[in-house]
């Protein structure tokens, strides 16, 4: 029987990728939880920090202006300059801004910004200005601004400039870390699944050739080892193929009882089938009714001694006289041999092989195959078509073939032909035992050969018989 192999992903294959995918999509989940957890403990440490360096500010700007200004009511520009100088330690930038929004001071470590280095977010100022804290982004720095309110009146807005330079930097060390991190998980996960698929993938390809040897009805003991649903299967498999294989032997001893019986009384009817050829000379239609007689006998006793063969080579009683031969002669033989039939089917053979191709082999049995397939080529030709029998070899095989142009096999029955009895549906009309090829299949794997056949419809059928040469004649 012949698989057609599909391109389906196979199941270890599926483990490895599921395996793969929920780990990376489980990374990239912690790892945007914890990149995002940073971020926002990050910026929640430093809003907590503004607010507190922001409270204090406004207080010191309150008390500058109270003790230092004439006119409380607003902020002028020396004051607002000395105010961003005092304020503006560290890396952070200092702004002030008056009650109609205009930056009037902008200091970092106590040296003033030029109008070109400053960047203003007016959004950020103009809801300060309604009397709340509130701060805004670009991603290198946060603008935390605050309104300065004396005596319930707004005159103006202070800004804080943070730079984020420390939390971006914590924040691609975290990245960093955690793609490492990632990888060198992904590669320990990978090496796992590989593990784990092996592990689960084994059992279970296990039971896959089993079931193919099932197949070819090669029906062995399983014990596999493995989860307990693949032991709970492998045992319904194990039963089922000793249950198989029972009733087999049944209907395989039951042919063969049934063959032995009736060759002697297909003897006796044959001999007396003959005898009476001579007697009913004259009489036309005692003539065809005997004639008629031994015809079906002989088919009848072909199919017998057909039985038989396939009986003792199941039985593994059937001796093979294993000898080196010359094939090319043999199939030139059976071809001449073959010949006046084929022209009385109107069918032409033509042979093709190479000089002095020599196998070990039985040499009667090989005759045999060779004959039910030059057999069934002609019987399957269509009229005034040719057979052609090619015989080459190879380094290593012996390949014989034989090509009719006939009514050819269905593709969806190509994978029976080989089954004992069975015979395609478009052959019903030609005389035979579904034997033939059955027994061409046996003896060919007695001799480690193979025998294909390929087959179209209306076009024809090619069978291919390959047998490996031995070592001996290699070495020869």
């Amino acid at each position: 029987m012949s698989y057609r192999n599909k391109s389906k992903m196979k199941l270890g294959t599926k483990l490895i990728l599921y395996y793969l995918t929920t780990t990376l999509i489980f990374l990239l989940i912690i790892g945007f939880a914890v990149n995002t957890s940073v971020r926002y403990f990050g910026m929640s440490t430093v809003e907590d920090q503004l607010i507190e360096q922001t409270i204090s500010s406004l207080d010191y700007i309150k008390q500058t202006i109270y003790f230092q200004s004439k006119f409380p009511d607003n902020i002028t520009l020396d004051l607002s300059n000395e105010i961003g100088k005092n304020l503006s330690a560290g890396n952070r930038i200092i702004r002030l801004y008056d009650e109609n929004l205009n930056l009037i001071s902008s200091y970092i470590d106590g040296i003033r910004q030029s109008s070109f280095e400053t960047k203003i977010m007016e959004n950020n100022i103009g809801n300060a200005f309604s009397g709340n804290y509130t701060y805004v982004s670009d991603g290198d720095n946060i603008y935390f601004a605050a309104p300065i309110i004396l005596n319930e009146k707004t005159i103006g807005v202070f800004e804080i400039v943070y730079p984020l330079n420390l939390l971006n930097h914590i924040l691609s060390k975290t990245t960093v870390v955690l793609l490492v991190a990632g990888i060198l998980f992904s590669i320990f996960i990978i090496i796992l699944s590989f593990y784990l698929a092996r592990i689960t993938v084994k059992p279970i390809k296990k039971l896959v050739y089993i079931a193919h040897q099932y197949a070819k009805q090669n029906f062995k003991h399983i014990d596999i080892e493995g989860p307990y649903e693949i032991q709970q299967l492998s045992g319904s498999l194990s039963k089922m193929g000793q249950k198989t294989q029972e009733y087999v032997n049944r209907q395989k001893q039951f042919v063969s009882n049934v063959s032995h019986e009736l060759r002697t009384p297909l003897t006796a009817i044959k001999g007396y089938s003959d005898f009476l050829i001579d007697e009913v000379k004259g009489n036309e239609d005692l003539e065809t009714a005997v004639y008629h007689l031994n015809n079906e006998t002989e088919r009848l006793t072909k199919m017998v001694n057909e039985l038989l063969t396939l009986s003792r080579l199941d039985s593994e009683d059937e001796y093979y006289n294993m000898g080196k031969f010359n094939l090319t002669n043999l199939v030139k033989n059976v071809v001449d041999s073959m010949t006046m039939r084929a022209t009385l089917e109107s069918i032409s053979l033509e042979c093709f092989v190479d000089e002095k191709i020599y196998i070990i082999g039985d040499r009667e049995k090989f005759s045999q195959v060779i004959i039910n397939v030059i057999d069934n080529a002609i019987k399957y030709s269509l009229e005034l078509q040719i057979v052609k029998i090619s015989l080459l070899k190879d380094d290593n095989n012996v390949i014989l073939e034989v090509k009719d142009r006939g009514i050819g096999i269905p593709e969806n029955e190509l994978d029976k032909i080989f089954h004992r009895f069975y015979r395609a549906q478009n052959t019903k009309s030609n005389k035979g035992t579904g034997l033939g090829l059955a027994i061409a299949k046996e003896i060919v794997e007695a001799h480690k050969g193979s025998i294909e056949i390929k087959s179209e419809q209306e076009s024809g059928t090619i069978v291919t018989i390959i047998l490996p040469i031995s070592k001996q004649l290699l070495q020869d």
